[in-house]
């Protein structure tokens, strides 16, 4: 995180965005997506929620929608893959948009 003194605000790193960009990207490009690449960026978008306002929202979608009955299964992190609905994919582009 980047904390600016002077405005009182705390912004994500480039680095942070980039790694974001291109994790969403990569999934939004493939049919079936691996498990372990989904709980990842369900990891980066979590690391979030203190800095970007919505982002507790706008992350909700991925982790209640394909991951958590896998998670509750213990199966999160395994070499399985899902398809992800068009409605998440869509709701992923909100992390990539210019504000």
């Amino acid at each position: 995180a980047i904390i600016d003194t002077i405005q009182n605000k705390v912004f994500l790193s480039p680095d942070r965005i980039q790694s974001i960009k291109e994790a969403i990207s990569t999934i939004r490009l493939l049919r079936r997506v691996p498990l372990r690449e989904l709980s990842q960026l369900l990891g980066k978008l979590i690391s979030c929620i203190s800095i970007v306002p919505w982002a507790r929202f706008h992350s909700r979608t991925l982790q209640w929608e394909p991951l958590l009955p896998y998670q509750r299964a213990g199966n999160s992190n395994s070499g399985s893959t899902v398809i992800l609905p068009p409605r998440i994919r869509t709701s992923l582009l909100w992390w990539v948009s210019p504000n």
